[in-house]
């Protein structure tokens, strides 16, 4: 009986990823904590190591499609297993309901249920039939629907727009923002202060530090800064426990540092930058900087801000 390898949570509270890219395929012969996949969670794409040695049987899921925690990834032969993980129990597809729901039209990809010939009739004038409301049994879309919806748009030739999935950092991003709209009091506050000596430092400084292969911008300094202030104002370094009803004071002080990636926006946390030196968080700004942009950073260092 083949073995069964599940996508599991990877220790961040993750629920779901999408399949990025496989390595192997069924039949290949895989040894211990060789990569099988690519999983995009909301926070990184993490390599999936297999966890024995043995060969594959069948693989499950395409590059694109969404997994959700339990959801079996591989199936393993039984010969040669070096270690078993345990199995878990698949569930069966329930057949389509009829001859035409199974046989959809070639190169369609669509959610909403409906025949071949309204899928065709949809393709042809534009409709995405995901947008309309079928009434017919079970709420198939019938050809009607299709075009009661299309006289009531103005449709738009297909290639004016483009669709994006809404998924990885994205989605993480947006439900965060949300999150602390609800949550977290905002206010802005402005104010001045004279840069020039701090510029002087910096153009002195500079030149050194690129001969070490680093870039020395005013961020190192101004993180030095706020962890100053944090220091007079340890406030502004806490955390509520609600369900304790506490306010949890921090005495270390990692600070988030948004990153603009072709992907979205990344935080990730410097780590006690307080015992760090100017040159030595230039030198991780840039590391963790590159990393993200990468999508090879650590889920470890995209947690932990205070």
């Amino acid at each position: 009986m083949p073995k069964e390898f599940k996508f599991a949570d990877l220790g961040e509270g993750i629920a779901e990823g999408e399949i990025v890219k496989w390595f192997v395929q069924e039949g290949s012969a895989v040894t211990v904590d060789q990569t099988l996949l690519e999983i995009e969670t909301d926070k990184a794409i993490v390599p999936i190591p297999s966890p024995f040695a043995g060969t594959i049987k069948a693989i499950h899921g395409k590059e694109g499609e969404i997994i959700k925690v339990g959801d079996v990834l591989v199936e393993f032969s039984d010969e040669k297993l070096k270690k078993d993980f345990g199995s878990v129990v698949g569930l069966l597809e329930e057949a389509p309901e009829d001859l035409e729901e199974a046989r959809p039209d070639p190169g369609v990809v669509e959610k909403s249920r409906a025949i071949p010939s309204v899928r065709v009739l949809a393709r042809s004038i534009g409709v995405d039939l995901n947008r309309v409301k079928g009434t017919g049994p079970e709420g198939r879309v019938r050809k009607e629907d299709v075009l009661a919806y299309s006289s009531s748009e103005v449709l738009r030739p297909p290639d004016s727009v483009e669709r994006i999935p809404f998924r990885g950092i994205r989605r993480r991003a947006a439900r965060l923002v949300a999150d602390s709209v609800q949550k977290i009091p905002h206010v802005t506050f402005m104010d001045k202060a004279d840069m020039t000596r701090l510029q002087e430092v910096r153009e002195q400084e500079k030149t050194s530090v690129e001969k070490q292969g680093l870039k020395l911008t005013y961020l190192p300094f101004i993180i030095k800064s706020v962890i100053a202030g944090l220091k007079l104002f340890p406030y502004l370094n806490s955390s509520l426990d609600e369900g304790r009803q506490e306010i949890i004071l921090k005495k270390y002080y990692h600070i988030g540092i948004a990153v603009d990636t072709p992907n979205g926006l990344m935080v990730f946390a410097l780590k006690n930058a307080d015992q760090k030196s100017i040159l030595e968080i230039a030198r991780e700004l840039n590391d963790l900087g590159q990393k993200a942009a990468a999508r090879t950073i650590d889920l470890k260092d995209l947690k932990g801000s205070t």
